[in-house]
């Protein structure tokens, strides 16, 4: 199973399978200094490793989102991520990304005008990936999917396949990354959660799933990440996700509920 970086690093990760909504545990941490809330204690929030333990729904809580992402311009180097947030996890979300036969997004600029990349990586089940291609008039729909599992190892190309979308189905999805606001959105979960208590924590998670959703529009990159978007402050980027594996046909929307 994969470790998920924490501010304790003496913590280890769970054998337990957990899928339903995310439950954390709370785990108390003094903090000086924290920008928007001065005046509180910070908390690290877990998932419990067991049932029984002092836990509380991820519906508690309140999130101060902040909008603070820029697209970069697309470099020409070798790796598959051009960020560096995300080349730090290449060893984990680009194995995954690259079992699919997919590369670097900036990689290639001369095939289409806009693209977008889904990758769900769910710890237990396989990976699946969806992109968006527009090139001219033509919509494409590529899909893949692994017949390994999101936090071990990827395994190989299970099926993929590929479908032309109608003229309505990319401004339908143009729509939902607006009210997304993907373009605004931070890459890494910087977001500020409030506990049921009124005070900041750091929501720190485990198992659950990944859903990483990069785009590119001429040269200009940009990616978002979290870990299973539950709270009702994400549901605008979960429900555009949730567009494209549903478009898909290689993932059972039922699974994709339980992460």
């Amino acid at each position: 199973m994969r470790m998920v970086a924490s501010m304790n690093s003496n913590v280890s990760r769970t054998c337990l399978r957990v899928r339903l909504q995310p439950i954390y545990k709370v785990v108390r941490r003094p903090r000086v200094g924290l920008a928007l809330l001065l005046s509180f204690a910070l908390t690290t929030v877990l998932v419990p490793r067991a049932a029984g333990q002092d836990s509380a729904s991820v519906d508690t809580y309140r999130f101060i989102v902040h909008w603070t992402g820029v697209p970069i311009e697309c470099d020409s180097g070798s790796h598959t991520f051009p960020l560096r947030y995300l080349q730090e996890r290449d060893h984990w979300y680009g194995a995954q990304l690259r079992a699919t036969g997919q590369r670097s997004l900036c990689a290639e600029s001369e095939h289409s005008e806009v693209v977008f990349r889904l990758t769900w990586i769910p710890t237990f089940d396989p990976t699946v990936m969806v992109r968006l291609d527009k090139r001219g008039a033509n919509y494409t729909l590529h899909a893949a999917t692994l017949s390994g599992a999101g936090g071990y190892e990827p395994g190989e190309l299970r099926r993929d396949t590929t479908l032309a979308l109608s003229e309505h189905d990319w401004p339908a999805w143009l729509s939902l990354v607006g009210s997304a606001r993907f373009w605004e959105a931070t890459t890494s979960q910087t977001d500020s959660a409030i506990g049921p208590d009124g005070k900041p924590v750091v929501l720190v998670g485990r198992d659950g799933a990944r859903w990483l959703l990069e785009a590119r529009r001429g040269t200009q990159y940009h990616a978002v990440d979290r870990w299973s978007p539950h709270a009702k402050e994400f549901m605008p980027f979960r429900r555009a996700c949730e567009w494209l594996l549903h478009r898909s046909g290689l993932v059972d929307s039922a699974l994709v509920a339980e992460y």
